[in-house]
């Protein structure tokens, strides 16, 4: 993964806020539904996930749109 995207990434979990709080993870606790999806953003404590992508440019332009 580019190192932009990453930092895109980091900007976007650290501006939310609770009980929105979210975290990125290529490895989310409840998959069921997500089937051909690899990239998410899941809930703290609860795992449930708010976002998925199934490739990097599909993240990156949800950041994009989010961040600016």
């Amino acid at each position: 993964m580019k190192k932009s995207l990453e930092n895109k990434i980091e900007k976007y979990v650290n501006s939310t806020e609770y009980p929105f709080k979210v975290y990125y993870t290529e490895t989310p606790v409840n998959f069921g539904g997500y089937e051909g999806y690899k990239y998410f953003f899941c809930y703290h404590c609860t795992n449930n996930i708010y976002k998925a992508f199934k490739s990097q440019r599909e993240l990156e332009e949800f950041l994009n749109e989010e961040l600016f």
